[in-house]
């Protein structure tokens, strides 16, 4: 999940492994499995939300960090209009 922190998903992982006895567990962020699927190493990343819409390039399998945008409008903003 690109919008949780590290300590979010270090307890989303404890859950499963400890409370729900799962033997592996698997997290992958969302950009870079978005661009996986589509086959491409690279490219840039538009998810939008209702309320947010968030920009982020993967290249390589990685998110670059400084090309991180999150803008505070989403698909609320569009029916309004």
């Amino acid at each position: 999940p690109d919008s949780l922190d590290a300590s979010e998903i270090r307890l989303m992982v404890d859950v499963l492994l400890a409370d729900l006895e799962l033997k592996e567990a698997v997290v992958h962020l969302e950009s870079v499995a978005a661009v996986f699927a589509h086959g491409c190493s690279g490219a840039c990343v538009v998810s939008m939300g209702a309320q947010s819409t968030n920009v982020v390039c993967v290249e390589d399998g990685a998110v670059v960090p400084q090309s991180r945008v999150l803008l505070p409008f989403g698909g609320d903003d569009q029916s309004q209009l």
